[in-house]
C-alpha cells in the first residue's frame, strides 16, 4: 500500500472538539527523533511521527519557489500512530490506515461500525497533544 499522508494543519483542524479538549491534559515528551521520525511519550503512550522524505525526481521538477513551498512543514505530509486503545478500537487506527497517513498499524484494521460509524475520530487525544507540540517545536 502506497502512503500518501495528510497534513499536521489536516489532522489539527478536522479532529473532533471532545478529543481537542480532552488533549489539554496531556504533554508531549520527546523521546527520540532523527529529523524524519519523532517518538513522544504521552501519558502511558507512544506516539510515532513520520515526515516522508520527497523525491529527488519530484524536487527537480519543480521551480526553486515550489520547492520551498512544499517543504515548509505547515505543508508536509506526516504519518502518525499511537499505542493508546483509543487509536486501536475506537477509529483512528483503521482510518489512518485507509485515509494514508497511518505510520504502523496497530489493530486488526477492522471498520468501527459501532464506535465510529461516521469514520470522524481521524486521531486520538495523544496524537492531538504530540503534533501540536511538534508543529510548534518545528516552526520556532
Amino acid at each position: 500500500m502506497k502512503k500518501l499522508a495528510l497534513t499536521i494543519d489536516f489532522l489539527l483542524k478536522n479532529t473532533p472538539t471532545s478529543i481537542k479538549s480532552k488533549s489539554k491534559d496531556y504533554e508531549a515528551i520527546l523521546k527520540k527523533s532523527n529529523g524524519i521520525n519523532w517518538i513522544y511519550n504521552v501519558g502511558d503512550y507512544i506516539v510515532r511521527v513520520k515526515i516522508p522524505t520527497i523525491s529527488k525526481m519530484i524536487l527537480k521538477k519543480l521551480s526553486e519557489k515550489e520547492v520551498k513551498k512544499l517543504l515548509s512543514i505547515k505543508n508536509r505530509n506526516v504519518l502518525v500512530s499511537c499505542t493508546c486503545n483509543f487509536w486501536k478500537y475506537n477509529g483512528p487506527d483503521f482510518n489512518a490506515a485507509t485515509n494514508n497517513y497511518s505510520e504502523r498499524f496497530l489493530s486488526d484494521l477492522s471498520d468501527p461500525q459501532v464506535r465510529d460509524p461516521q469514520h470522524k475520530k481521524i486521531i486520538c487525544k495523544h496524537v492531538y497533544a504530540t503534533l501540536k507540540k511538534l508543529k510548534q517545536d518545528l516552526i520556532n
